[in-house]
C-alpha cells in the first residue's frame, strides 16, 4: 500500500512529525517536546512570565512588562559570558531602568515626606500624646461604638414596630 504525498513531496506520516521538514521534531505537535526544547534555552535567556490578565495588576506595570521582558536570571549572577551582545544589551538596559525606578521611589518617599503628604490630617496630635491619654481615647472611642450601636438597634426596633402597624392598619403614630 502506497502512502499519500502532499504538494511538496513529503508524505502524510512525515509530516505529522516534522511540520518543518527540519532534522528536529516539531514543538507545535508535542508539549513533552516543547518543555524539553525549553530546557535546553540558556536560563539568562528566559524571561519572568506574568499573567497579563490579572485585574490586581498596577497598569503601568502591565504596560512595561507587556512591551519589556524582564529576564528571570541576569547573566553576570550565572557567569556565562556566552550569551549574544542583544541579550546583554537587554540585561543592562532592564537592569539600569530597575535601579532607576528604585532611586526615583526613594527620592518621591522623601520629598512625601518632608511635604507632610504620608502623615494623617491629626498627626501633630497624636504624635504628641501619653500612654494615658491613648487609653483614655480607646475607653471613649468603646463607648461611643457601644453607643452607635445602640442607637442603630433603636431606630431598627421602631422602624420594625412602625412597619408592624402599618400591616395591622394602624396609624404609626397611634400606639394601643
Amino acid at each position: 500500500m502506497e502512502t499519500s504525498e502532499s504538494k511538496t513531496g513529503i508524505n502524510e506520516a512525515e509530516s505529522s512529525v516534522n511540520v518543518n521538514n527540519f532534522d528536529e521534531p516539531s514543538l507545535v505537535d508535542n508539549d513533552v517536546e516543547t518543555e524539553t526544547q525549553n530546557d535546553e534555552i540558556p536560563e539568562e535567556m528566559k524571561t519572568v512570565e506574568v499573567d497579563l490578565d490579572d485585574p490586581r495588576m498596577d497598569p503601568l506595570e502591565w504596560s512595561v512588562r507587556k512591551t519589556l521582558p524582564i529576564p528571570k536570571v541576569y547573566y553576570w549572577e550565572t557567569g556565562n559570558e556566552n550569551i549574544p551582545r542583544k541579550t546583554k544589551l537587554w540585561h543592562h538596559s532592564v537592569n539600569v531602568l530597575s535601579n532607576a525606578l528604585k532611586v526615583a521611589e526613594k527620592a518621591g518617599g522623601v520629598i512625601a515626606d518632608v511635604a507632610g503628604f504620608n502623615s494623617t490630617q491629626y498627626d501633630y496630635v497624636t504624635a504628641t500624646m501619653t500612654d494615658e491619654q491613648w487609653e483614655e481615647a480607646r475607653k471613649t472611642m468603646l463607648q461611643r461604638n457601644v453607643q452607635r450601636e445602640n442607637s442603630f438597634i433603636e431606630r431598627k426596633n421602631k422602624k420594625e414596630e412602625a412597619e408592624a402597624m402599618n400591616d395591622a392598619g394602624a396609624a404609626s403614630d397611634v400606639i394601643l
